[in-house]
């Protein structure tokens, strides 16, 4: 049990100082939570374990970072050519 509260632990600790530096970050994590607590709350997903919805919730907050918030093409072609 107490390796499962070290794990949420560690996983604030990485959240926590980059969302107080980037409001793009703080809105994909909120994105998130919202996703897992609907999929909590609402009656149809309660089938979900929750490990799987951290899991869905996570991928649901990073396609719509990736969505809200893209990089330019002239930050990748630069990193490329270094």
């Amino acid at each position: 049990n107490a390796m499962g509260i070290a794990l949420y632990g560690m996983f604030i600790a990485l959240i926590v100082p980059a969302s107080r530096e980037s409001v793009s970050i703080l809105i994909i994590v909120l994105i998130a939570v919202a996703v897992n607590c609907a999929l909590q709350f609402i009656p149809a997903f309660s089938f979900i374990s929750s490990g799987f919805r951290i899991i869905l919730a996570t991928f649901a907050g990073a396609g719509a970072g990736a969505l809200l918030f893209p990089k330019e093409e002239e930050d990748y072609v630069k990193r490329e050519a270094v």
